[in-house]
């Protein structure tokens, strides 16, 4: 007679796939995250949580996304899910996403609430490269003699979208002694110019060293983005 022990039947739960849009964001810019979870085992998983983080030298387990309650899975099984982040907006008092390299990790029953088959292949890590963010400004660029009562345009090229669904304004200053002295032009929300006309008043005080500076910035986070003078 041969007397066996039977696998119980239970879930077996992975990341299957985590992938990033664009692949090397800008900050400032939206990225789009891309996740999916697999159920390889032999029952259904009952309610899922999964939590993708930043993982480096700062405070472990630097939130990104996180989602509770995904409906059960059956054996076999996967879902995919795309969520919408801000590089750079901040998780208490650290940017989510930093310059340069960072660790994603997406770890599915981040809590262990699942008793599974497996509990030691809940995660799925990729790197992800982040740009700085760059606003340039093109006129002026330096040595022009402004009189009062006329009018200039002044320009300058961004390096991000823009176009994201968080609540972006826009500002150009004037700049003396590295202090902003006139608000030259703030744009309401989710509009943005990248040539703003300006009549010098009369009541700036006529001298030299005055820069111009312009600053991006969501009104929600308080994270902005400014130009080099």
């Amino acid at each position: 007679v041969n007397v066996g022990t039977q696998q119980p039947k239970l879930p077996d739960l992975t990341v299957s796939k985590l992938s990033f849009e664009p692949e090397k964001p800008t900050m400032g810019s939206s990225l789009k995250v891309t996740y999916a979870l697999t159920n390889n085992g032999t029952n259904e998983s009952g309610l899922i949580d999964i939590q993708i983080e930043s993982v480096d030298s700062r405070p472990d387990h630097i939130r990104l996304i996180q989602r509770d309650g995904i409906p059960s899975l059956l054996p076999g099984k996967s879902v995919e899910y795309t969520d919408t982040i801000l590089v750079g907006a901040k998780w208490g008092n650290y940017e989510r996403l930093v310059v340069g390299e960072n660790v994603v990790q997406a770890i599915v029953d981040y809590n262990n609430k699942v008793i599974e088959l497996n509990e030691s292949n809940n995660s799925l890590t990729k790197n992800l490269s982040v740009s700085p963010s760059v606003i340039t400004v093109i006129n002026p660029n330096g040595g022009e003699a402004w009189k009062v009562g006329s009018m200039y345009t002044l320009s300058h090229s961004i390096g991000f979208n823009t176009a994201v669904n968080y609540d972006l304004r826009e500002s150009v200053m004037l700049v003396k002694n590295n202090k902003e002295v006139f608000n030259i032009f703030t744009s309401p929300s989710y509009s943005f110019l990248t040539n703003v006309n300006w009549v010098v008043p009369d009541s700036i005080t006529s001298g030299g060293d005055y820069k111009i500076r312009v600053k991006y910035y969501y009104y929600n986070t308080g994270v902005t983005y400014t130009s080099d003078d």
